[in-house]
């Protein structure tokens, strides 16, 4: 399980990171992800908070636990701690980035290598 202090929760978190963010489509989930300015308090200590969802669309409630299940374990994996999400802006300016997984039906079946290379990939893209 992730930290309570990097896990997004409230269905007004996910709307507002749907509402005002940018989305990025893979074949197996699609990231959306907003930025706010933030104060450091002990609540959001980190740069970061994460949250996983899956639609109808993508099967039944085996399915979509089973889809929400692989991309928290892609969260939880070392290899995303250790790549570096800017804690400012270009202002300098103290940043929190909300980031949403949303999955999609091939993030079922597909390999966990496969799902690690898109979100890299993604991360690569707009971060690097």
């Amino acid at each position: 399980m992730l930290p309570k202090a990097m896990r997004m929760r409230r269905r007004a978190e996910f709307l507002q990171v749907t509402r005002l963010g940018k989305h990025i489509v893979t074949p197996h989930f699609v990231l959306q992800f907003h930025s706010e300015q933030t104060e450091i308090t002990s609540h959001n200590a980190s740069s970061y908070a994460l949250g996983v969802t899956a639609s109808r669309k993508v099967g039944g409630a085996v399915q979509r636990n089973r889809a929400k299940r692989r991309l928290r374990a892609l969260l939880k994996s070392d290899f995303l701690q250790k790549f570096h999400i800017p804690k400012q802006d270009k202002q300098h300016r103290l940043v929190r980035y909300k980031i949403v997984l949303v999955a999609r039906r091939k993030c079922i079946d597909a390999k966990f290598l496969s799902l690690q290379e898109s979100l890299m990939g993604v991360l690569r893209i707009h971060w690097l």
